[in-house]
């Protein structure tokens, strides 16, 4: 009976000292914020993610062919909004003229339409802008703002006007 008390006290210390702790850190992939007007409504959404199943639902990466994406559910009814910047290497203005693949998309959750930038393609019209203020590679950083005239996608009659458009946070490297 002694030798059984004493086996599960050094179980049970042992399991204190080796077991996790509330100073470790966990590593977090992507944090930040997006925030913008969309037709007048204001929408502000922090993110922390630190697994990669959570990346996927949102966040920000930076791929080897140097182009950003931007993925965020904004609220509970769905709203999303996406920005795709293609070759950013600096900071600078990246038109969204339909020459590239930069543009901004939102996703209406309680309509289920989506609005975007897309359908000036080929055209070299401005339809919006998306501005990145910082880049800071080393610590994986990445700051700007946005706006933009988003059509729905399938008619392209019902406007969404983006505007006051901001992101801040770090970025997750995706290797395509």
């Amino acid at each position: 009976m002694k030798n059984t008390v004493v086996f599960l006290l050094f179980s049970f210390l042992s399991l204190s000292f080796f077991s996790c702790s509330d100073s470790e850190t966990i590593e977090v992939i992507s944090e930040g914020y997006i925030e913008a007007k969309v037709e007048g409504s204001f929408f502000r959404k922090d993110f922390k993610f630190i697994n990669s199943k959570e990346f996927s639902l949102a966040g920000i990466d930076y791929n080897q062919y140097f182009d950003v994406n931007i993925n965020l559910k904004v609220n509970d009814l769905n709203d999303k909004i996406v920005i795709t910047i293609e070759n950013v290497t600096d900071v600078g203005v990246f038109e969204i003229n339909g020459l590239t693949s930069t543009y901004i998309s939102f996703y209406d959750g309680s309509n289920k339409k989506n609005y975007h930038t897309n359908y000036n393609f080929g055209t070299g019209i401005s339809v919006g802008k998306i501005t990145v203020t910082k880049l800071d590679k080393k610590n994986k950083i990445i700051e700007g703002t946005f706006e933009g005239r988003l059509l729905e996608g399938q008619e392209l009659i019902e406007e969404k006007i983006i505007s006051e458009g901001k992101f801040s946070g770090t970025y997750f490297n995706l290797e395509i």
